[in-house]
């Protein structure tokens, strides 16, 4: 598999020294690794900034406060690039070629088109409709109530 499909992302919380093995390990095999500091108090910024100039596929996002793991994820996951997008914790040993080992085809195809397009049956789309119209109208409902 080419590289340069995947795109790793590590968020990060008070891990410095952990965070930059993972960051090393997985930057030799992806195509971009997105390092996503998220208000640290020690030095792992410091340290993130150190593996960036060794790594030139590895980008680091920097929160001055704690936004929390999700936040961390959605962002990483706006600047990726690439096929595939793998979520490495930030205190994790990656074992040479587990990597490769993850996004390789297991019997699962990757489809290029988007979910957007995908036609569901009739009675699932009706359904899915019905069931979004209720929510809106129950949440006006509670904002006239209020």
């Amino acid at each position: 598999m080419d590289k340069s499909r995947i795109t790793a992302v590590i968020p990060c919380y008070n891990v410095s020294r952990a965070c930059v093995e993972v960051m090393n390990e997985t930057a030799r095999h992806v195509g971009r690794v997105i390092a996503v500091n998220d208000g640290s108090t020690d030095d792992t910024l410091v340290e993130m900034l150190k593996a960036q100039g060794r790594h030139p596929n590895l980008v680091v996002v920097d929160f001055e406060q704690n936004r929390g793991l999700c936040h961390g994820w959605a962002v990483a996951t706006l600047m990726s690039r690439g096929e595939i997008l793998v979520c490495v914790d930030s205190d994790t040993f990656v074992f040479p070629g587990s990597l490769r080992k993850l996004v390789q085809g297991r019997g699962v195809v990757i489809e290029s088109t988007p979910l957007r397009r995908i036609g569901l049956p009739a009675r699932l789309g009706q359904a899915i409709e019905e069931k979004l119209s209720a929510e809106q109208e129950s949440q006006r409902m509670q904002f006239v109530l209020t």
